[in-house]
């Protein structure tokens, strides 16, 4: 007897029958054997991303994002996973701190990181996080996420001088400062908007 990959923890009855063709009588003449097999509790926990993500994001500063988990019971046994997480400098909030589920099954839970406005853009979190096992405390899957502070094609113009005066005919020059919120390079192009 052996059980597949899959086999679900119990125990489960077995009918062993032996019977001779060759005799006149098979059926008055069969045997019965039974047994019992105990399929025993495996424990096992894995996180990823959900839905094919990535394990880096992308925040803007005195904001939040979110990441979609995948938690999985690979256990043959029902168990109740708890969440946490660890190694993180930003505030970081799971929407659930355990879920409940069946054998070889999976939930999606929620992840929310949040900055504040002492982050600048550049700056990056790492985070690690964890399921554990209800049924076995040393069966543990773990996850690490990087969020970065930057935006996708985000470019931040601002007059480091708003007002100036002059007399009819000066010229006055303004001094802009141009922040790249992406953590790659960026071409760029400044135009001016006709007021007249």
């Amino acid at each position: 007897i052996r059980a597949t990959n899959s086999a679900l923890y119990g125990t489960y009855d077995i009918e062993l029958k032996c019977r001779d063709k060759d005799n006149s009588d098979p059926e008055g003449n069969k045997q019965l054997l039974a047994l019992s097999v105990s399929v025993n509790e495996r424990a096992g926990v894995s996180l990823e991303v959900a839905e094919s993500g990535t394990t880096e994001g992308s925040i803007d500063i005195d904001s939040e994002t979110t990441y979609l988990i995948k938690v999985n019971n690979e256990g043959n046994r029902e168990d109740t996973i708890s969440l946490s997480h660890s190694s993180n400098d930003w505030d970081a909030d799971f929407d659930t701190n355990s879920v409940t589920l069946l054998p070889f099954s999976s939930q999606n839970v929620v992840l929310t990181i949040e900055t504040d406005d002492d982050v600048d853009y550049g700056d990056d979190d790492e985070i690690t996080l964890m399921g554990t096992s209800g049924n076995s405390g040393d069966e543990k899957g773990t996850l690490d996420l990087t969020t970065y502070v930057r935006v996708l094609y985000g470019l931040d113009l601002t007059a480091t001088t708003v007002t100036k005066s002059g007399e009819p005919g000066d010229e006055l020059i303004f001094n802009f400062e141009i922040v790249n919120k992406w953590s790659e390079s960026v071409n760029f192009e400044i135009t001016k908007k006709d007021w007249y």
